[in-house]
């Protein structure tokens, strides 16, 4: 699990992951483009309540 609440690295160390993850696949493996995490869009995070 990459997520911790005290991690503010969280985000930047999920992206470094999905691209190393990416990259070591087989050529006949694809993964799909991930989208931008939303907090480095500047949106908030959503309430539970």
């Amino acid at each position: 699990m990459i997520h911790t609440p005290d991690n503010v690295e969280a985000p930047e160390l999920a992206i470094k992951l999905y691209k190393e993850l990416k990259s070591s696949l087989a050529d006949n493996i694809t993964l799909s483009d991930k989208p931008t995490f939303p907090c480095l869009r500047d949106d908030h995070q959503i309430s539970m309540f």
